[in-house]
């Protein structure tokens, strides 16, 4: 189908059985070479990248971006071991939010406390039907932001706003 309609460009990867997602991916890669494959797979993030994908479109990106950024290098340059030590710093914070499972509701509002624990957001409100985190749900955040080595980032956001304030 992918080669039987010329606008599509690229497809996202979404399926969570490996063996198919797997096969899916090959036979993509046979019938349409010219189609971008990406990633959605958050919860197994660099697991799903090695089937050899062009990208990732992932929720939880912008809660580690310097982690994701630099495991997607590591992934294209083929380098096993810093491959395995990205993984190892993502998996904390992609458990603590995901909780092993797929993306739901509250895996976003987990992904929004990980911002304001981050300093990017000052906010962790959701929107019904999404229920407030309760403090073991946000101990769980602390825990895996601080194995995943991801601190405060507030600085760096506050120097890209005035920056940002000075180009207007």
């Amino acid at each position: 189908m992918a080669t039987e309609i010329e606008h599509v460009k690229s497809i996202k990867m979404g399926t969570r059985v490996t063996a198919l997602y797997e096969n899916d991916i090959r036979e993509l890669r046979k019938h349409a070479p010219e189609v971008s494959l990406i990633t959605c797979h958050d919860e197994t993030l660099l697991t799903s990248m090695f089937p050899g994908m062009d990208g990732a479109l992932i929720g939880f990106a912008g809660c580690i971006p310097e982690l994701i950024t630099e495991a997607w290098k590591a992934m294209k340059a083929g380098d096993f071991q810093k491959i395995r030590q990205y993984d190892d710093l993502i998996f904390p914070i992609s458990k603590a939010i995901y909780g092993g499972g797929q993306p739901s509701g509250e895996a976003h509002a987990r992904m929004k406390e990980a911002l304001v624990q981050r300093g990017v957001f000052t906010s962790a409100l959701m929107r019904k039907p999404v229920l407030p985190l309760d403090q073991e749900e946000k101990d769980w955040i602390t825990q895996g932001l601080k194995d995943s080595t991801a601190g405060d980032v507030s600085a760096e956001v506050a120097k890209f706003k005035k920056e940002e304030a000075l180009v207007k």
